[in-house]
């Protein structure tokens, strides 16, 4: 969920979904089929918080993970492509990247490798966590 909305019944959905539930012609509360009187939708700024909040250790988790693999020169391939899925999925994950030490841990692997399909996918992933990011320069 990224943009949790409440109906008059109390329900809680996704933005995008109860839109398309109401396009579709729809005009009841998917969760319990009550006659919806009104149709506006307000934000759930608390729950919006709370999965934002809830995404942000995730990604402090999945920095941690990936860190531990790039030490180990664990699943290189796998841990470079899931630092460029959260470089794609969210620019602040690039601060993440750096105060964890990530781009620092692959130059380092970039050096010591002799693997050319690992020493390209090492340069995609620090072209994307560089581009646009003062600090990653």
């Amino acid at each position: 969920m990224v943009d949790p909305v409440s109906l008059c019944t109390g329900t809680t959905c996704e933005r995008s979904a109860i839109e398309g539930w109401f396009y579709d012609g729809n005009s009841t509360d998917p969760d319990t089929n009550e006659v919806l009187e009104d149709l506006s939708l307000r934000s759930n700024i608390p729950l919006r918080q709370s999965i934002e909040e809830w995404r942000e250790l995730n990604y402090c988790l999945l920095i941690r993970s990936i860190r531990e693999n790039l030490l180990l020169n664990s699943n290189l391939q796998e841990s470079l492509s899931q630092m460029q899925a959260l470089i794609a999925e969210n620019s602040i994950n690039k601060d993440w990247i750096s105060i964890g030490e990530l781009t620092d841990i692959v130059i380092s692997i970039l050096g010591n490798s002799n693997d050319r399909e690992v020493k390209m996918k090492i340069l995609i992933t620090l072209k994307d966590a560089v581009e646009g990011h003062a600090r990653n320069k």
